[in-house]
This record gives structure tokens, sequence and C-alpha cells, in this order.
């Protein structure tokens, strides 16, 4: 019974250990996603900038494209923050894989004891 519960404890470290590994990643793409955004959002404002330097005759027109620059910005402030909830997430899964090792720990060290308790008793004179 101790090796099976060693074994429950491996395979909880193992289920632990990719679940903090698939929240890392989807956290690191959520941050890649959210800088893209950031770049596309600021080259939206170059280029808003850049139509009101040229003509001063379509300036509705480039207070729209400074409009949807600033709503794209916003966009990616949103993305920012789920980033931020993914970390917060993966943290969490981490807290939780480090009391699931924890546990694994307790249970390798109670399966030691039975085996120290069964290896006394063959010793222990009847």
């Amino acid at each position: 019974e101790a090796e099976w519960s060693l074994m429950k404890a491996v395979w909880s470290l193992i289920e632990a250990d990719w679940s903090l590994k698939t929240a890392v990643w989807t956290a690191e793409w959520s941050l890649v996603e959210a800088g893209w955004s950031l770049v596309e959002a600021v080259w939206g404002l170059v280029e808003a900038e850049w139509s009101l330097m040229e003509s001063e005759g379509s300036l509705m027109e480039a207070v729209w494209g400074l409009v949807e620059a600033e709503w794209s910005l916003m966009e990616s402030e949103g993305s920012v923050m789920e980033a931020k909830c993914s970390l917060v997430e993966a943290e969490w899964s981490q807290m939780e894989s480090e009391r699931s090792l924890m546990e694994a720990e307790c249970s390798l060290v109670e399966a030691t004891w039975c085996l120290v308790e069964a290896e006394w008793s063959l010793v222990e004179p009847s």
C-alpha cells in the first residue's frame, strides 16, 4: 500500500508539473499577444500623427485615426490585464504544485515509516 501511495504521489506531482507548465505557456503567449497589440497601437498613433502633418485639410480623418489608435490601445491594455490574470493563475497553480509536492513528501515519509516498522517487526525478537 505504501508503494501505491508513493505512485499516486508521483503521478500527482507529474500532473501538477504539467498544469504549471501549461499555465506558464498560456501566460507567456498572452504576453506576446499583448505586446503585439501594443506595437499595433503605437503604429496606429504614428500613422495618425503623420496624416495630420501631411494634410491639414484631412484633419477629421486624422482625428478618427487617433480615436481608432486609442481604442486599439485600450484593447491592448485589456490584453495586458488578461496576461496579468494568467500570471496570477500560474502563480496559483505553482502554489498548488508546491502543496502537492508537500503532500507527496508526507506520503513518502509515511511510506518510509511503514517500511521501518515492517523491518523492525522482522528484526524484533518475538
